[in-house]
């Protein structure tokens, strides 16, 4: 009990602080759960009874999902690091939904990668014809075979065309010249 908190007494509004008991009311935790969030979420303080009490502050950023000091924000993005999805994220973390979601775009826009949403992704697969999407690679790789399908038929029309009129156009300059039959 108390692992993570500091016996260094605090004189100014501790009198208003939170006991654990009314910790794991608000949260809607058992005090069990409290003390494992000690030294972590929350940084619990001894009051001169010895008994343990709680920033109102610290607990209302834990119950709004977020945490004064980082540790939430660092763990998930281990976990982000690691594959975990979403729902594993916050069913592990106690976290809302709404701020896994911001930790998740926070996480996106400093590793430099992006989550696309599961209507996208089959959205993809059926206009590129290809097989399931499973991650980026298969997305860059249905991509180029999709572009490199459309090139090629681009390529024998254009051919195709050539040979029914004899004559080809310059892409760059619109150009267009008689084909010499050889």
């Amino acid at each position: 009990m108390g692992k993570g908190g500091s016996t260094v007494a605090r004189t100014s509004g501790q009198a208003e602080w939170l006991t654990r008991r009314q910790v794991a009311r608000i949260m809607g935790l058992d005090e069990l759960r409290v003390c494992q969030m000690e030294g972590r979420e929350l940084h619990p303080v001894r009051r001169g009874d010895r008994s343990w009490v709680y920033a109102p502050d610290e607990v209302a950023a834990v119950v709004s999902g977020g945490t004064t000091n980082g540790t939430v924000t660092a763990r998930v993005f281990t976990m982000f690091r690691e594959g975990k999805n979403l729902p594993d994220v916050a069913i592990e973390t106690l976290q809302p939904a709404r701020r896994i979601r911001e930790l998740r775009t926070e996480y996106d826009d400093l590793s430099g990668s992006m989550t696309v949403e599961p209507e996208t992704v089959q959205a993809l697969t059926s206009l590129l014809g290809g097989p399931a999407l499973a991650d980026g690679r298969s997305l860059l790789a249905a991509v180029r075979a999709s572009l490199e399908a459309k090139y090629r038929a681009g390529f024998l029309e254009g051919r195709a065309d050539a040979e029914d009129y004899g004559e080809v156009t310059n892409p760059t300059t619109g150009e267009r010249r008689k084909l010499t039959r050889s």
